[in-house]
C-alpha cells in the first residue's frame, strides 16, 4: 500500500470495544518493552507495512459501507501519517548512528577555529 495513501490514524467513533484489542495489545506491549531489557529498534520496513496494515483495515471497513467521504478521509490521513512517520524515522537512524571517534588532535570545531583565523589574518 505504500505510495497509495489509505489510512487514518484516529479510531473512528463508530467502532465497539471489540475493534480495540489490537491497541490493547500495542499498549501492553509498550509497557513490557518498558521493563525488558533494551531491545532492538523495529525496522523502517516493519514500521510502514504495521501503518498500512491499521489503516488498511478501516479503509476496508469504509469501503463495506460505500461511505466514500471516509475513504478519501483515510486516504488523505494515511498518506500524512505516513511522511511524518518516515520523518520521525529518518531523525531516529540520524540519533542511532554511534559518532566517530575524533581524529589524533584535532576536532571539527578546533579546525573551523584556525580557518577562522586564518581568515582574519588576510
Amino acid at each position: 500500500m505504500r505510495g497509495t495513501a489509505v489510512r487514518s490514524k484516529y479510531i473512528p467513533v463508530s467502532l465497539g470495544p471489540q475493534h480495540f484489542s489490537t491497541a490493547n495489545c500495542a499498549i501492553r506491549m509498550v509497557t513490557l518493552h518498558a521493563h525488558a531489557e533494551p531491545v532492538s529498534m523495529r525496522t523502517r520496513d516493519r514500521i510502514l507495512d504495521n501503518l498500512e496494515s491499521i489503516y488498511r483495515e478501516s479503509y476496508d471497513r469504509a469501503k463495506q459501507l460505500g461511505d466514500q467521504g471516509r475513504m478519501v478521509d483515510l486516504e488523505s490521513a494515511y498518506m500524512r501519517d505516513q511522511l511524518m512517520l518516515e520523518i520521525l524515522l529518518d531523525i531516529r537512524d540520524l540519533f542511532s548512528v554511534t559518532p566517530a571517534a575524533p581524529s589524533s588532535g584535532n576536532s571539527a570545531l578546533e579546525k573551523l577555529e584556525a580557518i577562522r583565523r586564518l581568515t582574519k589574518l588576510r
